[in-house]
């Protein structure tokens, strides 16, 4: 039946059957452009979810430390503070829910969205703690307890978000936050244990230990941290943790490490909540640019799609535009532009409908708009974007299959050193390099690993530290059968601080090494103007598939673009101002086309306007000329004043040299007054000091002369009694008698002596206070001329100071007023020079206007023709 059709009808069947494929294949890509906008869509809720976290982890974490000081003091601290902090939780909590309620379950795994319920389920915990909280029924470890668990439950949401994040650059800005949000944690916790602790007086030993193992995790997490943050992330990160909050949570945690356990915590717990609070306040704030990041880069990629989508549209439908009218100028001009036999243009055609796109179809030399020739193109563009299709279908399949399961090497060590546990990407590295370790280690069996010990997979030639030494995080490389291993040892210790064993992290570095070297060669030749190296994608797949793809793509656009550059360059180089870049390019290759081609436009503009300007220049030269003149007479006036000035500034730098010489002198003579002046009022103080001594020797010497008066007048009496005896005693008494008498007259004699000593004591008395008044009074007036003396010589200080400043300024204005007069000398050279310059430059427009005749402005027409 075909047969009897007319060739117009056949060859429009052979029209309308690819544009149907090309309809087809339209839809198909809108299908998946729309699914992928979608798939953005989702990502963008999720990333707002993952804000939403944090914000209420950060809550949460403010509530839990003001809770457990609260506790900890029963309901005297932070009584006033923590009703305003559950409000502010609530409120995040709120918004928590309606980011939660955005996101469309149905995208998301199961597990992820098992995390979601079981995270909402902690927070309805929170409601019930609040409360045993406000009558002091629950606990500080209960408390702490349930708010880092729900807080725990929130981050592994939002660690898990990574997952559900379609694009890897997005997934690692979500990464960067989730490790952020685990050190803002760990502070919080931190935050929580001293709050408890400060409130209570002591730390106890649990809570110590607790202590310690969160200040080993914030320092883990901040290196995840940087690892995972872009540049300007890990800079604005150190940027806020450059703060005094910082520093002073830091003298704390010193503090209560140097008193450790049951030592008594004298620290105002307000105090130490607000300094922690400030820290994670600048985490919040560095989390909050994380936040922004990555809702950028969401925005980013939803417009992207939305780009691709317009695009794609656009593109097919003219595509399919192009089709129907080349059917039409194929019908009109049948037999000239069929390029063929029709039976085989219908065979051709069918074989792509049936799928068949590598046929060969012959085509006449030059031929590019025949029928044949068309579908030649149809062909290879159908054929090109099936395998496009395929390729992005397997690396999805590919991506899908690394999301459902973790990728890393993960391996577990008893603290006896024995192998415990191998995940299967761990088996699978294992079992792929048995062959090649068995080189190193001919007795190797990666199925009866389990049970055996760490050092079975050590180089015999090395000698391993041992994991029970391991403290902290251990890298290391090792060579095993000609494959590079990296490893990555950390202790696994309980929450006593007790160790466990060690969990090591393995990672097969041998291709990536080999990608690094060829890439190296690449980019070396690269370096040295070599664009023809290509990177081979044999034996590559995923990432590095992908990276030897773009960079081959990548080399080719730049030695096209390059090539064209410079064979406009070469014609410019000629002299040749015609040429120009016709080929089409995109991105920066196709600005450096625009500005290469609108440069030559200009060249060829100022060429020709170059000839106008010269006659021009030699008019304002001679103008120039006799400015020059003139200004040459008014620099050498000015710089026969500059001599005078500066001969005047000398004459009064000498005179204020003089007095400031005189001033210092005078400085020192006075410095040396004060000091005699001093060594002075010391001595009259020693005076007053032993006028005193003396003053207070003499009234002892008065007191012991009152003590000789009384035991004379004693004696007196006892000698009158003696001889009133001795006279009782008659005639037996009368020596007795004879030696009273004596007694008693040397006892009056005594008391005499005594009185007169005391009378001329007391006169020595009254005469030492009067000096001692007087040495007081001079020592009181001595201070004083001291302390004057102090103010002159301060005085004459400032005075000589003051004065070599202003001899030291003066010498700068006159160095000042010599540099002007020599810069005014040489501006008077310039002008010469100038004025000289100004003769040649009319030589050199003439000159200008014809070396810019060799240009030639377009394929008919140089400059040549153009100065005639």
């Amino acid at each position: 039946m075909l047969h009897r059709l007319k060739i117009r009808t056949k060859l429009l069947l052979l029209a309308g059957v690819p544009a149907l494929v090309l309809v087809i294949l339209t839809l198909i890509g809108v299908t998946r452009l729309t699914t992928e906008i979608q798939k953005v869509h989702h990502a963008r809720n999720v990333a707002a979810l993952v804000v939403a976290l944090g914000e209420v982890a950060h809550e949460l974490q403010k509530e839990r430390g003001m809770s457990a000081g609260f506790l900890a003091s029963r309901g005297v601290k932070f009584a006033d503070r923590l009703p305003d902090q559950r409000t502010a939780s609530d409120t995040e909590i709120a918004g928590l829910r309606a980011a939660l309620a955005a996101v469309d379950l149905t995208r998301a795994t199961p597990e992820y969205s098992r995390l979601l319920q079981a995270s909402i389920t902690g927070l309805d915990r929170i409601a019930v703690l609040r409360t045993r909280i406000d009558s002091l029924a629950a606990r500080p470890p209960e408390s702490f307890k349930t708010y880092s668990d729900t807080i725990a439950d929130l981050l592994e949401v939002a660690t898990r978000s990574g997952n559900e994040l379609p694009d890897a650059r997005i997934a690692r800005l979500a990464n960067a936050k989730s490790a952020l949000l685990y050190l803002k944690e760990r502070n919080g916790q931190e935050r929580a244990i001293l709050s408890g602790a400060f409130s209570a007086g002591q730390i106890t030993a649990p809570n110590y230990e607790i202590l310690l193992t969160l200040l080993s995790d914030q320092a883990s997490f901040q290196r995840l941290t940087l690892a995972f943050a872009t540049p300007e992330q890990r800079a604005a990160f150190e940027s806020g943790l450059d703060h005094p909050s910082v520093r002073d949570v830091e003298q704390v945690e010193i503090m209560v490490r140097n008193l450790g356990v049951g030592t008594e915590l004298i620290y105002p717990p307000e105090l130490w909540f607000d300094q922690i609070t400030a820290k994670i306040d600048r985490l919040r704030e560095v989390e909050e640019g994380f936040s922004r990041d990555i809702a950028q880069a969401v925005n980013e990629q939803a417009r992207r799609t939305h780009t691709t989508l317009t695009a794609f549209l656009l593109l097919t439908g003219l595509t399919l535009l192009a089709t129907l009218w080349l059917g039409v100028l194929i019908v009109r001009g049948i037999l000239r532009q069929m390029g063929g036999e029709p039976a085989f243009a219908v065979e051709v055609a069918r074989a792509i409908a049936d799928g068949v796109l590598d046929k060969d179809i012959p085509l006449r030399s030059g031929d590019r708009t025949s029928l044949l020739a068309a579908m030649q193109h149809m062909q290879r563009e159908l054929h090109e974007r099936i395998e496009s299709e395929r390729r992005l279908a397997a690396e999805s399949r590919r991506i899908q299959s690394a999301l459902d399961k973790a990728s890393t090497n993960v391996m577990v060590i008893d603290d006896a050193e024995r192998i415990i546990y191998m995940n299967a990407a761990m088996t699978r590295l294992l079992r792929e390099s048995e062959s090649d370790i068995r080189r190193d280690l001919p007795d190797f069996d990666a199925a009866a690993l389990l049970g055996r010990p760490f050092a079975t997979l050590q180089p015999q030639s090395a000698t391993p530290a041992p994991l029970s030494d391991l403290s902290a995080e251990r890298i290391e490389e090792i060579q095993l059968g000609g494959r590079l291993l990296r490893r990555v040892a950390n202790p696994v210790l309980n929450e006593q601080g007790e160790r466990l064993g060690s969990v090591v992290e393995w990672t097969d570095r041998t291709t990536e090494v080999g990608i690094e070297r060829e890439l190296s060669a690449v980019v070396e030749a690269a370096v040295h103007g070599d664009f023809s190296g290509r990177l081979d994608p044999k034996g590559k797949r995923g990432f590095f598939l992908h990276l030897s793809e773009g960079l081959n793509q990548l080399l080719g656009i730049v030695s096209s673009g390059l090539g064209d550059l410079a064979r406009v360059m070469n014609a410019i180089a000629k002299g040749d101002l015609s040429q120009g870049i016709t080929a089409e390019y995109e991105g920066t290759f196709g600005q450096l086309k625009s500005d290469t081609n609108a440069t030559l436009a200009q060249l060829r503009d100022v060429v020709g306007r170059i000839l106008e300007s010269s006659a021009a220049i030699n008019s304002a030269a001679q103008e120039i000329s006799s400015g020059n003149l003139d200004l040459s007479s008014r620099t050498e006036s000015q710089a026969g004043s500059l001599e005078q000035t500066a001969s005047s500034m000398e004459r009064f730098n000498t005179s204020v040299q003089r007095n400031a010489q005189n001033a210092q002198q005078a400085n020192e003579l006075s410095s040396m007054a004060n000091q005699r002046i001093q060594r002075g009022g010391e001595t009259v103080r020693s005076v007053v000091g032993t006028m005193n001594g003396i003053q207070e020797s003499s009234r002892r010497i008065a007191d012991i002369i009152g003590v000789i008066d009384s035991i004379a007048f004693q004696t007196n009496i006892l000698a009158l009694n003696a001889a009133v005896e001795a006279a009782r005693a008659g005639e037996q008494g009368k020596g007795f008698a004879v030696v009273a008498l004596e007694v008693r007259q040397l006892a009056q004699r005594s008391a005499q002596a005594a009185k007169e000593i005391k009378t001329l004591i007391l006169d020595s008395m009254s005469k030492v206070d009067g000096g001692a008044r007087l040495a007081r009074q001079a020592g009181t007036e001595m201070e004083e001329v001291v302390e004057s003396f102090h103010q002159v010589a301060a005085l004459i200080s400032e005075i000589a100071n003051a004065s070599l400043e202003q001899s030291t300024g003066i010498d700068q204005a006159t160095q000042s007023i010599t540099q002007i007069d020599a810069m005014t000398q040489q501006n008077a050279a310039l002008v010469e020079q100038a004025a000289a310059a100004t003769e040649s430059l009319e030589d050199q427009a003439r000159e200008l206007a014809h070396a810019v005749s060799i240009f030639k402005l377009d394929e008919h027409t140089s400059l040549i023709e153009v100065s005639r």
